[in-house]
């Protein structure tokens, strides 16, 4: 495969897997602080409390960049450093460290991308109901129109959300990433507050002028057959349009209102596509799945009794 001169090779992160710092500077708790404290959600009981420190390695961390030639850096900013309890006023030392870290990577002339949301909700939003409550879409546009008042003249790249299915589905019907239920309403909900808090953020940003690329990413991984099948004999793969991409149209599908469908029809800019794992799909039971999962409204894939298997 040949990339073009001008292709950007670059790395990224997730503001809980790399800052650290979790109670300093006026930052608030996350749901992630509080599901990996919680004993037995977390392999060997890790936490992001300390994590890789770029909070106070920030200037190591950008001569590591600048040496190893990276020309772009994906990063994602902690909603409870900006807002402590997801809603008021900025914080200004949380303002601060980012813009520490956009101007530190443009004077290496690596190019900032900037992240919105990567799962890091405040905590004071989930106990009032967390993505499952329209109020969390309404109060994300407003951080996201804070943060892009503070760093749009320096960050040509935003991105709403980092893979909405996965903070949805695994966070909300599979018990596994934060905030933890199992409760395959819940993940409904989530999935389609997540989308909506993504088109009234697209709303405010592109209401502030600029040419800066707006976008999302999600989690697109290709699926190929375990086997090789006759070609008329269907497979899995064939079939397998992505949960990231089905759980949008399942959510627009079962009576959205017209207004909020509106506001999701907002064009991007850009797609970022997370490509995690190489998948090969396989005819095999899934797992029992959680209670309440066993609903229509669930899962697809489950339906058919069909899982894809991690390779």
């Amino acid at each position: 495969m040949q990339f073009p001169e001008d292709f950007l090779w670059g790395t990224a992160t997730a503001s809980y897997q790399v800052e650290g710092a979790v109670n300093e500077d006026g930052r608030g708790a996350s749901i992630w602080d509080t599901f990996s404290h919680t004993p037995g959600k977390v392999y060997r009981g890790d936490t992001g409390d300390i994590a890789c420190d770029q909070y106070h390695r920030l200037e190591e961390d950008l001569d590591l960049m600048a040496d190893l030639g990276l020309k772009a850096y994906r990063f994602s900013v902690a909603w409870p450093r900006i807002q402590p309890e997801g809603s008021g006023p900025a914080n200004q030392k949380g303002l601060d460290f980012y813009r520490r870290l956009v101007d530190g990577l443009r004077e290496r002339s690596i190019e900032p991308m900037l992240t919105l949301y990567h799962w890091d909700l405040p905590q004071a939003l989930e106990d009032r109901g967390g993505w499952t409550n329209r109020e969390t879409s309404e109060r994300y546009a407003e951080y996201a129109g804070i943060l892009y008042e503070a760093l749009s003249d320096s960050v040509p790249y935003w991105i709403t959300l980092n893979e909405p299915w996965v903070a949805s589905w695994m966070g909300h019907a599979y018990g596994v990433h934060a905030p933890g239920h199992k409760d395959s309403g819940k993940a409904l909900a989530a999935a389609h507050h997540l989308l909506l808090g993504h088109g009234l953020a697209l709303k405010r940003l592109r209401s502030a002028g600029g040419d800066n690329q707006l976008g999302v990413t999600l989690n697109l991984h290709p699926a190929h057959p375990a086997r090789d099948r006759e070609p008329d004999e269907e497979h899995p793969a064939k079939e397998d349009l992505r949960p990231a991409v089905r759980h949008v149209l399942r959510v627009l599908g079962q009576g959205a209102e017209a207004a909020v469908a509106e506001v999701l029809r907002g064009a991007v800019d850009a797609l970022g596509g997370g490509v995690d794992v190489f998948r090969r799909a396989g005819e095999v039971l899934f797992p029992e799945p959680p209670a309440g999962l066993a609903d229509g409204a669930a899962h697809a894939a489950q339906a058919r009794r069909r899982a894809l298997l991690l390779l």
